[in-house]
């Protein structure tokens, strides 16, 4: 598995998390810029295939951009669901893809505690690697490998950082 976390200048963090075998790769929490992670996924040979929107703008056309990179976008949030004919996640739902498993979890299945626990199925299968909150992201329980910080360049005046980490 590797994972990316981009901050923009604001600290928003967006992640995305690969399998480094099939190349397919979540992004959670994508800011406006979609070329910014169009350009990324390009040049490390991945596919979003499922977007998570923790909190839906409806100024943000996410229908396109995951048209455009054949993924599917996901939210915790049932009303923006059915408005948006997006994807619904509760708590207890799981989404692998190749050696990487994302499981929502959520006190009492409220979606604005919502988290997702990233498992590498290499490393553990009961021992998340991280764990993404919607607001922020929590630091994982173990050990952190090959953790490194890279100027991911600038797109349309934002500048971005990247940690990424191979497990």
């Amino acid at each position: 598995m590797r994972s990316y976390v981009f901050e923009n200048a604001s600290g928003c963090p967006s992640y995305v998390i690969a399998d480094k075998q099939t190349g397919k790769a979540a992004l959670v929490n994508p800011q406006l810029d979609f070329e910014f992670y169009i350009r990324i996924a390009e040049e490390e040979g991945l596919h979003l295939r499922y977007i998570f929107v923790p909190n839906v703008d409806p100024q943000v056309d996410y229908a396109t951009f995951a048209l455009r990179v054949g993924g599917k976008v996901y939210v915790f949030d049932a009303e923006e669901a059915e408005r948006a004919a997006f994807n619904l996640v509760r708590s207890g739902d799981v989404i692998e893809f190749g050696k990487v498993r994302l499981a929502v979890q959520s006190p009492e299945d409220r979606g604005s505690c919502m988290s997702l626990l990233v498992y590498d199925l290499d490393v553990s299968d009961r021992r998340p690697q991280r764990v993404l909150g919607r607001e922020r992201s929590l630091a994982g329980s173990g050990v952190v490998a090959g953790r490194k910080q890279v100027d991911a360049g600038s797109l349309n005046g934002q500048t971005y950082r990247c940690n990424f980490q191979d497990s």
